[in-house]
């Protein structure tokens, strides 16, 4: 739902997705929850 799933990029680089967060952007009471992607890189080139 919502944002889930959306890419956390830096430097045109996707380093994390987003896992949980407020449905209202930019609450800094309640902040995204990011997941990192390197540690699942071989996993996610071996199902793509």
């Amino acid at each position: 739902q919502g944002d889930s799933g959306g890419p956390l990029v830096c430097n045109g680089v996707a380093e994390g997705v987003v896992t949980a967060g407020s449905r209202v952007c930019g609450n800094y009471k309640k902040p995204a929850i990011y997941t990192r992607i390197a540690p699942y890189a071989d996993w996610i080139d071996s199902v793509m």
